[in-house]
């Protein structure tokens, strides 16, 4: 009898230590911030900061007003865009840019490098997938691939946000002139190939994005292509 009652005992015991270990532990982690947030943060730093000499360059040169603009960076390495305001990074975009790589002579297929501004913005209201030629809405509606789909066609849909360079002899006049190569920010009806170099020099978005990023950037909005 005394020998189950010492069994008792301890089982008892060891019992009410471990709760007490667990109500230390749950204590503790209630106080340490979440991993995803310092992430984020992070994040959002780093991008303003690996960009300052780009948007301090914006601002001795284009007027750009880090408080009250907006400003889109292009990475045609990464495959994103970047939307940053007042100094914050608000947006992170997969993107797809020329499947010919970076450049800016008229006809190559590539994406231009170097500073651009947005100088029209065409599409408010159209559909999701309604094709664009020549930036006038033909009333036809694109499908949407959202797998692997690879097609020789690049339909321009959805939205169009027209670049213009900004650097003459670099991306503006003669024979590499943006405006000209008709390079736009659009949606793409080859959702799946996002995040590769897919395009025929353009900057492709989801659809959704596009229509969210038509809406808050203003004409003239500032946009810089790297690699």
């Amino acid at each position: 009898m005394i020998k189950y009652l010492l069994i008792i005992f301890c089982v008892s015991v060891f019992i009410f230590s471990c709760k007490g270990k667990d109500d230390e532990t749950s204590g503790k982690v209630d106080k340490v911030k979440s991993p995803m947030s310092v992430d984020r943060k992070e994040l959002k730093d780093g991008i303003v900061n690996k960009y300052s000499s780009i948007l301090e360059n914006a601002i001795q040169t284009y007027n750009y007003n880090k408080t009250n603009d907006y400003f889109l960076i292009i990475n045609t390495t990464e495959q994103k865009m970047y939307f940053i305001k007042d100094n914050k990074l608000i947006g992170n975009y997969l993107i797809s840019t020329g499947k010919a790589g970076e450049g800016n002579q008229l006809n190559s297929g590539k994406t231009p490098l170097g500073y651009h501004k947005i100088i029209e913005k065409i599409g408010d209201n159209a559909p999701v997938g309604t094709i664009f030629v020549g930036k006038r809405n033909t009333g036809k509606i694109s499908k949407v691939y959202t797998d692997e789909t690879d097609i020789e066609n690049d339909p321009v849909i959805t939205r169009i946000l027209s670049l213009d360079g900004l650097e003459d002899g670099y991306n503006k006049g003669g024979d590499v002139d943006s405006y000209k190569r008709a390079i736009y920010i659009h949606g793409t009806h080859e959702e799946g190939l996002l995040g590769i170099r897919a395009s025929h020099g353009c900057i492709r978005m989801y659809n959704k994005e596009v229509i969210s990023l038509f809406n808050t950037a203003p004409k003239n909005t500032i946009v810089y292509i790297t690699q």
